[in-house]
């Protein structure tokens, strides 16, 4: 019951290595993030907010849907908020991340999960009486089994 680390982000996508690299350059000779990304980002989502993304990215998950989680993610996440990340390339585009804020990885308390660990309990249980009744069936009753007959989607072959 962990809820994994999150952060809040900008962000500003580019065609080429050479863009990225520039705005990069850019914003440590002190150019405003949010101005770069409204005039320069072709993502069309964020460059009218100034590269903001609505939300937390989740650490791990394709929150942002435009894959390579695991390289969008350790960018994001091996970077202090304030500063930005390294350059990662998705696909045929480059992307900078600036970190705004970032929670830790924590164990969510029990009011939080208390429904959660209720249906975990009461699912595992159903599971294993079921188990236990297919069980008590099968050695209690003569069952022939024809798999021959049964497609691949698991219903009768015509």
């Amino acid at each position: 019951y962990k809820e994994r680390a999150q952060a809040r982000i900008r962000l500003i996508k580019v065609e080429t290595d050479e863009g990225a690299q520039t705005i990069v350059t850019e914003v440590g000779q002190g150019k405003d993030f949010a101005s770069l990304a409204e005039e320069r980002s072709l993502d069309e989502t964020t460059a009218g907010k100034g590269g903001e993304w609505n939300g937390w990215i989740t650490e791990g998950k394709d929150d942002l849907g435009i894959g390579k989680a695991d390289a969008v993610s350790k960018a994001i996440f091996s970077t202090q908020p304030g500063n930005l990340s390294p350059v990662v390339k998705v696909g045929n585009y480059y992307y900078i991340f600036k970190v705004e804020e970032k929670k830790p990885e924590r164990l969510r308390d029990y009011q939080e999960v208390q429904e959660w660990v209720k249906n975990d309990y009461l699912n595992n249980k159903m599971k294993i009486a079921y188990q236990n009744l297919l069980e008590q069936m099968l050695t209690s009753s003569e069952v022939k089994l024809y798999p021959h007959i049964i497609t691949e989607e698991g219903s009768p072959s015509p």
